[in-house]
């Protein structure tokens, strides 16, 4: 089992269609600036893929990009993007919001709890989003791809491995991150 669905897509075949929905997305960004990006500055930070380059870089999802996909700021410059916080590029997102984030911003993310599905079903604390990003009681600890995505027994026992590594932590009172998840990791 896959756990995004065909239903996660938007086919558009006519023209009318095309313009509906450009008229829904014109909406979006009407709306996002109209509370001062208040509903922009809660969506996750994740990393992204530069639409530019091809680089990761931290950012948050801008409704004119491909799910994924944002200005790095590695290509800022070359794209001719408005670096100044708060200013609205058409294509790009916001300064500041979506595209050169702070490092605080960075390091202490805003936690959004019951984000996604619970993964395989085994436990809610851990749950996974339609991109594979998988996250323990709203932090992003890991990323699955491929077959990880499929409801196996082999990728069950992965994500009990991930639940006991982070019930440790817990105990311990020590941070929960990828890196003290997977990198740093110590029985």
């Amino acid at each position: 089992m896959r756990h995004a669905s065909p239903d996660d897509c938007i086919v558009i075949t006519t023209t009318e269609q095309a313009e509906a929905m450009h008229r829904h997305l014109e909406g979006c960004r009407a709306s996002a600036a109209a509370d001062d990006y208040a509903t922009e500055r809660v969506k996750p930070i994740k990393w992204m893929t530069c639409a530019c380059c091809g680089s990761s870089y931290q950012g948050r999802q801008w409704w004119n990009q491909d799910t994924g996909y944002g200005l790095g700021d590695c290509c800022v410059q070359y794209c001719h993007a408005n670096p100044t916080p708060g200013v609205e590029t058409g294509s790009y997102g916001v300064a500041g919001i979506h595209f050169l984030l702070t490092q605080a911003e960075k390091d202490n993310p805003p936690l959004i709890e019951n984000r996604g599905v619970p993964l395989y079903g085994l436990d809610d604390r851990l749950r996974i989003e339609y991109d594979g990003c998988v996250f323990w009681k709203g932090r992003e600890i890991e990323h699955y791809s491929g077959s990880r995505l499929y409801d196996s027994e082999d990728n069950k026992d992965q994500a009990r491995e991930l639940i006991r590594r982070c019930e440790i932590l817990e105990a311990r009172s020590e941070e929960i991150s990828s890196a003290s998840v997977l990198r740093r990791w110590t029985d």
